[in-house]
């Protein structure tokens, strides 16, 4: 290893990763490029799937004709879905032996700030997130979560295309 290799390695340690996915063309791709970072520091990677707090009452669904749904509904199909996507990225780094993990956040204030307390929890090096998600916002250059992550995150965060 030449002093230039070694002295960029050491200028930027990368050991703990944390990827927001939701299931978007966006996640998916920064998902791939945070597990070839992982790959490359051998660092480990936490996948995270945050629910966000609906933006309906009880009343407003049956008023919409969708009497039954509820917050506890709503959570069970969540958790359910965040979980199975959760785990095929996990599947995914593990067949590049990476140490890899998932977890799903209820995110009771702002997706932003779930994905950013996330960070501080996990000690993450690194946020690597999709410039955008599951939102209808298409005009937007770059979504507002990951704009808020960026504005709001105490480490390094790389916005992926």
């Amino acid at each position: 290893m030449s002093d230039d290799t070694k002295t960029k390695q050491s200028a930027f340690q990368i050991q703990r990763i944390l990827v927001p996915v939701d299931g978007s063309p966006n996640s998916h791709r920064a998902a791939e490029v945070a597990i070839n970072l992982a790959a490359d520091y051998e660092a480990e990677i936490t996948f995270l799937s945050v629910i966000p707090a609906p933006k309906f009452s009880y009343g407003a669904a049956a008023v919409l004709g969708t009497p039954g749904i509820g917050l506890d509904k709503y959570y069970e199909y969540a958790e359910t879905e965040s979980e199975n996507l959760l785990e095929g990225m996990v599947q995914l780094a593990k067949t590049r032996q990476i140490s890899a993990k998932g977890e799903v956040v209820k995110s009771s204030e702002s997706t932003v700030q779930s994905i950013v307390d996330q960070a501080k929890e996990c000690k993450a090096d690194l946020i690597v997130i999709g410039t955008r998600g599951l939102s209808s916002f298409r005009k937007m250059l770059i979504g507002s979560v990951s704009s808020g992550v960026l504005t709001y995150a105490e480490c390094p965060v790389l916005v992926v295309r």
